[in-house]
């Protein structure tokens, strides 16, 4: 606690009035002193008789006794992410002038089937467009941990709907939810894919404004491509974050309370951004991207069903 009031109180010090050059550098070591004390160790939090939460990477995930083989360990102590639960999400993806597109599967455009999609304005919207998509939660690993050694996360699908209802495809995806964090991946598939550098949505305890807290990953070349940006080998994302500020906003649940999360991720490609606004009771209600490119991805969740 002193270490993380010690840090709140050097990001206050650098909005005061000084040199920027000084500044500048205060925050580039406030950015490494955080990624490597909280990525160099490894932290027990005991938290029942059951698991332990261990912080890896950044993130605090869940080890279980190991006579508890349960496929469904992961998931079924869950209080938002709960096994079935739908959660539906309307995007939309801004260019640099601000004009909204949606996704559109192409498969005439390329080979690849990853890289088979256009953009195409709202009005032009058909049965091969893209308009929603649905987080699943899955009730069980379902072999994820026999194909992963180690596999620690709540396994999920994204669902990908045309205008009228058709199910387009699907990806499967994990997250982590325990008292300690949510970290979630986004969705990956198609124009989704320039996701991969930014910032993950993720909130960590405790859940008050001020707290700050990092985590990294490589990202391989797979992700790349020419409509955003191109490397050839892995390169590593490091992401830092800060709850901001609580704010109440209009979402399809009425007003709601939010915690507002910025992010940042930092690469040698350069930066994306990502400001999340979480709730308790519904999660993560709206997530606003600054992708690589300057180009801009709006989700808000529009419904959830058990």
């Amino acid at each position: 606690m002193q270490i993380r009031n010690s840090l709140y109180l050097v990001t206050c010090l650098l909005t005061l009035p000084g040199n920027k050059i000084v500044q500048k550098a205060l925050l580039q070591c406030l950015f490494f002193f955080l990624f490597f004390y909280l990525t160099t160790f490894t932290c027990p939090a005991q938290t029942s008789a059951d698991y332990s939460l261990v912080l890896q990477n950044g993130i605090w995930v869940e080890h279980f006794n190991s006579t508890l083989i349960k496929e469904n360990r992961y998931t079924e102590n869950n209080h938002l992410f709960k096994q079935g639960r739908r959660f539906t999400y309307r995007y939309y993806y801004l260019d640099k002038d601000g004009n909204k597109y949606l996704q559109k599967v192409d498969p005439k455009l390329s080979l690849d089937r990853e890289k088979g999609w256009k953009l195409v304005p709202l009005s032009e919207k058909d049965s091969l467009t893209n308009d929603r998509l649905q987080l699943i939660v899955e009730t069980d690993l379902q072999g994820v941990d026999a194909q992963t050694p180690g596999a620690n996360h709540t396994p999920f699908r994204w669902e990908y709907f045309a205008p009228a209802g058709q199910l387009h495809f699907l990806e499967r995806s994990s997250l982590v939810e325990n008292r300690k964090n949510i970290w979630m991946q986004p969705p990956h598939a198609r124009m989704f894919r320039i996701l991969a550098l930014n910032p993950f949505p993720f909130i960590q305890a405790p859940f008050q404004v001020g707290n700050i807290w990092v985590w990294r990953q490589v990202v391989a070349p797979h992700w790349s491509d020419l409509r955003w940006a191109e490397w050839k080998n892995p390169l590593t994302s490091h992401y830092s974050y800060t709850i901001s500020r609580e704010e109440t906003i209009a979402t399809a649940f009425g007003f709601l309370k939010c915690l507002v999360v910025e992010a940042e991720g930092r690469s040698t490609l350069g930066s994306t951004f990502l400001t999340l606004h979480y709730n308790t009771n519904y999660g993560f209600l709206k997530l606003q991207y600054l992708n690589i490119d300057g180009s801009r991805l709006l989700m808000e969740l529009t419904g959830i069903k058990d």
